[in-house]
């Protein structure tokens, strides 16, 4: 098999590919990945709870109006256990990925270290980071507003609860 030419050139082609990427591009992608989830979780945190805060007054407001924002909003509130998996799925995902990230930029700055304490320092980093970042000030602020907070991501929601659908109905044979 090593010998083999094709794997010999599929080889050659990847270490190639591989190569195009310096390790400051590659820290910098896995930076503004993490941060692109952080605020894509900040936003689902959120979500949840504007969904979950609006009082009456705001859901008849949304029943009158013809935007489909506001209509999309309405399947949510009618359905609010859907709403609540799904925003627990996608943090989850987030949150994995994010610290996934973290382990990956901070890997080379604290290789100095044990492994397991390295692993200890970077779960006590990346915690409270994540804690207030996307927990606690996302839910804070969609107390303030959750009109707006449901008008922005109701829409985003509504396709990922259908991706999670499609995925939840698939059938390994």
């Amino acid at each position: 098999m090593e010998n083999d030419p094709y794997t010999q050139e599929t080889v050659a082609d990847l270490q190639a590919i591989g190569s195009c990427f310096s390790t400051d591009a590659a820290l910098i992608a896995a930076i503004v990945a993490g941060v692109l989830l952080m605020i894509a979780a900040a936003l689902v945190s959120g979500s949840k709870v504007a969904f979950l805060s609006i009082n009456t007054q705001q859901i008849r407001t949304l029943r009158k109006s013809k935007k489909i924002t506001a209509r999309t909003a309405l399947k949510f509130i009618d359905k609010p256990e859907e709403l609540l998996a799904l925003t627990s799925v996608l943090n989850c995902i987030n949150y994995v990925a994010v610290a996934i990230l973290f382990m990956y930029v901070t890997r080379q700055p604290l290789s100095f270290l044990n492994p397991a304490l390295c692993l200890v320092l970077q779960v006590v980093i990346i915690t409270p980071i994540l804690l207030v970042f996307c927990e606690v000030m996302p839910k804070m602020l969609a107390r303030q507003n959750p009109d707006g907070i449901i008008g922005f991501m109701s829409i985003p929601l509504l396709i990922m609860s259908k991706m999670r659908r499609s995925f939840s109905n698939l059938q390994l044979d």
